[in-house]
């Protein structure tokens, strides 16, 4: 993963941004000073320090010592630790009104049938009604019961307004043990409030506290603090223990990484006594970052809480924090009822109670988002972007903003930003829209062969995707492989048997192949299916003029040379065609260019991968695989 960040040039000694590797990988990538043009390649090292060796110095792959001008450490805190905030803000997911409750068999039903019944039938009744929890857990016994309500309290939880990011909340989960630990406890919860951060803590509670309730508070905080010792490790398991024992620690730790794997929170360890740590947890070390800290003297425990949790400045007052609240909830009001103009003046105004506060303009995208207001969902985002520039919802949100508002360079800066960072986790939903959307976006800026590779990793995550599979032949006939669109075609319409985009596009698609008998059977077919379509008529015309034995190209299609050689990856369907050896590959976006730019013209980025038989080199587009000349 390439990543933009500032140093002092070891040529001119001036202070200049340059792209470097942040994750551990082979190859070579390319970079430049952007002061003196001074070329760099960086190499990443398992402790996690850069090299950064001359590039203007041909590099000989069989150098034992090759020519390094400096060596990168990236910062950590004073303890040695370096803890990032989460960055996921819910957009797509928060304050979405929830389904109406499953509804469940009656009393009698569930007390005397063997069928199966899911956790969701458990608290109701056929009616909808909640069900009595005395008669439940005679059936599926109190530890399903609390499983149940915690799953409904967190889906409540959900459907509500988020909370405020600012100053962030944090949830302690602990085992109970002696008075003596317990006081520990009680005196970070303490000291994490008089640093001016909201705890949840479970002896802030009422005496009768309704446990599922308060687990799923986790979902409105941004980090979860684990008070890791014996009795924490025997609820989650690890090193030294060979059992688990139930109990709500496991729950919290379970609710808390979910929340986790999805950037909407921070699970920290804090290594309170103990040799070693339970399962899901690492000890920070040099080069890796982990998720655990030592705080097992006091000495530890207070440089920790200064580099992790800092006292809050200018936090907003109780009175303001209220109406902050208001506002968000005013607006989600006003969006469920879909009067957007009305929700957006709510966050606007939030945006003003707040400023250099994120809600505002998180809640301003998702009425856009809504509204599809694209400008002014684009605007809102770039705003918020500067707050949270590593956050994958909202690069994603600026990138498809920008396809949808036509700007086609903006959004594949913003997509490849996002896939350099996150694109590795190829089984996320979010990756495989940021490729489809990105691959569309390099066609409309003539890279076809890229888009094609972005498309097809689209594909692979998302085979049966309609929408998908139209870009995907569109490109394909662009590249002059009408072949290759009809098979797309015809595959969503496997999935989608009156699909209009799809007929369409295949008709068109076999009139391109000369296919011309069979592309008149499939214009009856669209005729049928989409009779008010705006390019039926057109199409009409077209097909009734087909004469057997002409070449019709009905799109504009990007040419290759004779000559070209064609790169292909050993995990993707990536093959793009190199026209000279003057030209390599943007390791952001994965467009072609000549090595005489400076930066890439579709992503402004200036990393570029170089493409040299003799070495590995990285795939831009699943960054995986390695390119290689193919033979055919």
């Amino acid at each position: 993963m390439l990543e933009t960040i500032s140093i002092s040039c070891p040529k001119c000694r001036e202070q200049t941004d340059i792209a470097v590797s942040r994750g551990r990988r082979s190859g070579a990538a390319y970079t430049s000073c952007r002061r003196c043009g001074a070329h760099f390649i960086p190499m990443t090292q398992e402790d996690g320090r850069v090299l950064l060796i001359d590039g203007d110095t041909p590099l000989d792959p069989a150098t034992e010592n090759p020519n390094v001008l400096a060596v990168i450490n990236f910062p950590v805190g004073k303890s040695g630790y370096r803890v990032l905030p989460p960055e996921n803000l819910g957009i797509f997911d928060r304050g979405i009104p929830p389904p109406a409750p499953q509804r469940g068999p009656s009393d009698e039903e569930l007390l005397t049938s063997t069928r199966v019944v899911f956790f969701d039938q458990i608290l109701r009744r056929p009616d909808g009604s909640p069900r009595p929890p005395v008669i439940a857990a005679k059936v599926v016994g109190r530890r399903s019961l609390w499983l149940a309500q915690l799953g409904e309290a967190l889906t409540a939880r959900y459907a509500a307004p988020p909370p405020l990011s600012f100053p962030p909340a944090i949830f302690i989960s602990y085992r109970w043990g002696t008075p003596e630990a317990n006081a520990w406890v009680a005196e970070l919860a303490h000291n994490l409030k008089g640093r001016g951060y909201p705890v949840t803590f479970d002896r802030d509670e009422p005496e009768t506290v309704d446990v599922p309730t308060l687990v799923s508070k986790i979902a409105d905080c941004r980090y979860f603090i684990a008070v890791l010792d014996a009795g924490y490790a025997q609820r989650l398991g690890g090193a030294g223990n060979q059992s688990m024992e139930d109990g709500w620690v496991f729950d919290e730790h379970q609710t808390a990484l979910t929340l986790s794997n999805h950037g909407q929170l921070r699970i920290v360890g804090f290594l309170r006594s103990g040799p070693y740590v339970p399962m899901e947890f690492e000890k920070a070390e040099p080069g890796h970052p982990g998720n655990t800290v030592d705080v097992r003297t006091a000495e530890q425990l207070a440089l920790v809480l200064d580099d992790v949790f800092p006292p809050i400045e200018d936090a907003p007052s109780e009175e303001t924090a209220l109406r902050a609240r208001a506002l968000l909830g005013e607006s989600y009001e006003h969006l469920i009822a879909r009067r957007f103009p009305e929700a957006y003046a709510a966050a606007e105004e939030l945006s003003a109670l707040l400023p250099g506060v994120i809600d505002g303009l998180a809640q301003k995208i998702r009425v856009t988002l809504q509204a599809g207001w694209a400008r002014e969902g684009l605007a809102a985002t770039v705003e918020a972007l500067a707050l949270a520039p590593r956050s994958r919802e909202l690069l994603l949100a600026a990138g498809t903003f920008a396809q949808a508002a036509g700007n086609a360079p903006v959004a594949v800066r913003y997509l490849a930003s996002m896939l350099e960072m996150y694109g590795r986790q190829k089984e996320e939903p979010d990756v495989a829209i940021a490729h489809h959307a990105l691959g569309s976006s390099l066609d409309d800026l003539d890279q076809v062969y890229p888009a094609l590779a972005h498309l097809e990793l689209a594909r692979e995550a998302d085979p049966a995707n309609c929408e998908l599979l139209v870009t995907l032949g569109f490109v394909y006939r662009r590249a002059n492989e009408p072949e290759r669109a009809v098979e797309c075609f015809e595959a969503g319409l496997a999935h989608d048997a009156n699909h209009p985009g799809l007929l369409l596009n295949l008709t068109t698609a076999l009139i391109e192949c000369g296919r011309f008998a069979d592309a008149r059977r499939m214009f009856e077919r669209f005729a049928g299916a989409a009779p008010d379509h705006p390019q039926l008529p057109e199409l009409r015309e077209v097909v009734a003029g087909l004469r057997e034995g002409e070449r019709i190209q009905l799109v504009a299609v990007v040419r290759t040379a004779p000559d070209a050689r064609w790169i292909r990856c050993s995990t993707c369907k990536a093959r793009v065609p190199l026209d000279s050896e003057n030209e390599m590959f943007c390791a952001r976006c994965g467009s072609v260019l000549s090595r005489t730019m400076s930066a890439c013209p579709c992503c402004t980025h200036d990393g570029f991968v170089l493409f040299l038989p003799e070495m590995t080199i990285q795939c831009p587009y699943c960054r995986a695989g390695r390119l290689s000349i193919a033979e055919s």
